[in-house]
């Protein structure tokens, strides 16, 4: 029984992005959880920042230097999500034209949430105050 190239690729993850259909198919990526554990810390070291005071804060070298390390691997590890989710798109290819148009709808619904958020906030406060 001969297996065709085809069905090899449709077998194999790494290559669905060749086979043709309208929806992306993404890899894992250690980026979202890298950065929730570096945005935990940094806030939880803001926390401790909050609570102690600067004199204390700063006096502790270990916090001295998590903070600041948190904050770097923070940075980085949102500057690389972004350069990989740029290579997807514009290198590889694979966001074909109904993923663009998701992710339009999806960010224009974000919008209008935090227009009625904003709006159900301050219409709250107004009716508070007066």
């Amino acid at each position: 029984m001969k297996v065709s190239a085809e069905n090899k690729i449709k077998k194999t993850y790494k290559h669905y992005k060749f086979i043709n259909h309208p929806y992306q198919i993404v890899e894992n990526s250690p980026w979202p959880f890298i950065i929730g554990m570096c945005a935990f810390m940094y806030m939880t070291l803001n926390g401790i920042f909050l609570s102690y005071g600067c004199e204390t804060f700063y006096s502790i070298n270990l916090f001295r230097k998590l903070y600041h390390y948190s904050f770097i691997i923070l940075f980085l590890s949102v500057f690389l999500w972004w350069y990989d989710m740029i290579n997807e798109s514009v290198i590889e290819g694979s966001y074909t034209q109904k993923v663009q148009m998701n992710i339009s709808i999806g960010m224009i619904l974000f919008i209008i949430s935090e227009v009625m958020f904003f709006f159900g906030f301050f219409f709250g406060l107004i009716f508070i105050l007066v």
